[in-house]
């Protein structure tokens, strides 16, 4: 069932690719494997237009997401987590739960508090 969620969530994401513009971040708040956000963030630089990946699972349901109260955890390259910081901070208690991952997909792999980045 993994590999026909993944080449759903894939082709889904070339199909939004037809729409965003050059040097897009995506953020993909679901929890995937390791794997499966590598393979992603390949697929969105094979499209060849700087588009990137930031892999951020979220935490907290819906009543603390309408609050902008979510806890983040994200992954990617700095360049789009930068890009991205002011939408991540936002939807995380300003800030207050967000915490940066070493690298995509380390998330899945070790949520551990060693490998954030503070």
């Amino acid at each position: 069932m993994e590999r026909v969620v993944s080449h759903r969530v894939s082709l889904s994401l070339i199909k939004l690719s037809v729409v965003l513009p050059d040097g897009a971040t995506v953020v993909l708040t679901s929890t995937v494997s390791p794997t499966d956000a590598s393979k992603l963030e390949a697929a969105l630089v094979a499209i060849g237009r700087d588009l990137h990946l930031i892999d951020s699972p979220m935490s907290g349901g819906p009543s603390r997401a309408e609050k902008g109260d979510l806890t983040l955890m994200a992954s990617g390259d700095g360049s789009a987590l930068s890009k991205a910081h002011s939408v991540l901070k936002a939807l995380s208690a300003k800030g207050e739960k967000l915490h940066f991952i070493r690298k995509l997909g380390q998330v899945s792999a070790d949520g551990s508090r060693r490998s954030w980045i503070r």
